[in-house]
């Protein structure tokens, strides 16, 4: 079936060289059949139904495509399907908190807060507790010196009836604000 792989991407490349988007497709959907893990394949695939205008079947590809190369710890290369998802449809959520939580995986938190935040954004609107409680615990330990998010979450655990982890995040708040008060105070 690698034979049968490389044969219909060779073809199907060729159909590419000539703009032959249909054909190339049909190619490429061969392969897919053949091996559904192969993440070259499945990221193609998102490529041509998007230059042939199927967003909806686009998006599929991508998603697969990033599913795949996240789970095997490619998390850079999944970020850019991700992304490509995100061109299409700004409104996919749980691709947004997908992003953010591989940026945060590579430790490029000045990328992870804001996809972050834009999902917080989202969430907050549909009333989703437990998105909500996720993406603000995930600021809390980015940005730990934000007094905003630490209030906003011990709000969430109040509503919640989670009061002992409420109380704990009120408190962490007024230490926070008290050492950022004497700090400003000492010269």
């Amino acid at each position: 079936s690698e034979m049968c792989i490389r044969d219909s991407i060779e073809t199907a490349q060729k159909h590419l060289q000539k703009q032959n988007f249909d054909k190339a497709l049909k190619e490429y959907l061969k392969a897919h059949e053949e091996d559904a893990k192969d993440v070259r394949v499945a990221q193609k695939l998102g490529e041509l139904y998007y230059k042939t205008g199927n967003k909806k079947e686009a998006i599929k590809f991508y998603k697969l495509a990033g599913s795949i190369y996240s789970r095997d710890g490619f998390h850079q290369k999944a970020i850019a399907a991700y992304k490509h998802i995100l061109d299409i449809d700004s409104n996919f959520n749980e691709i947004r908190l997908e992003v953010a939580n591989l940026y945060r995986k590579l430790g490029l938190m000045a990328e992870a807060t804001p996809q972050y935040r834009e999902a917080l954004k989202f969430y907050e609107e549909q009333g989703d507790r437990d998105k909500v409680l996720e993406i603000l615990r995930n600021l809390v330990e980015l940005e730990p010196r934000s007094v905003n998010n630490r209030i906003k979450l011990a709000e969430m655990y109040l509503k919640g009836g989670q009061r002992e982890q409420g109380y704990t995040e009120f408190k962490r708040a007024s230490d926070e604000l008290k050492s950022a008060g004497t700090a400003s105070y000492t010269h």
